[in-house]
């Protein structure tokens, strides 16, 4: 794809790793350095652990049955975002996990560099609050 040197010169360590569950619109936003510490793949994959307390995103073949096209210029669109839309996920993975339909919930994540994924924990999942405006 391009010049992974260039698409980012952040560590690793100091990356946002996050996720956000917005309810009302039943989607699931990856954060952009999720996409850079995976190594920006063209597609990556969710996985859902069989106790339903846990998402993994992790790069994955086109042909992965859960597999999601990442947008090539993902990292230098300031306005791309990476989305997935699917009521049935999220719904059910909310209700799984008693949270409020209504509400958005960002999950910070670890990297495991050894399987080279993201790793949320339901149990981190806080409900998003816009920062205030300073006046």
């Amino acid at each position: 794809m391009n010049d992974k040197g260039k698409l980012w010169n952040g560590s690793k360590k100091q990356a946002k790793i996050r996720i956000s569950l917005y309810g009302r619109q039943n989607v699931i936003q990856i954060g952009k350095d999720v996409v850079r510490v995976l190594g920006v793949p063209p597609y990556i994959s969710i996985r859902i652990n069989p106790e339903m307390d846990s998402i993994l995103v992790e790069p994955a073949e086109e042909k992965h049955k859960l597999s999601f096209k990442v947008a090539e210029d993902i990292c230098f669109n300031k306005n791309r975002q990476m989305v997935i839309s699917s009521a049935s996920f999220v719904i059910g993975f909310m209700v799984k996990n008693n949270l409020d339909l209504s509400e958005t919930y960002q999950i910070d994540g670890v990297y495991s560099e050894k399987n080279n994924a993201a790793v949320f924990q339901m149990k981190d999942a806080k409900v998003y609050e816009p920062k205030k405006q300073k006046v």
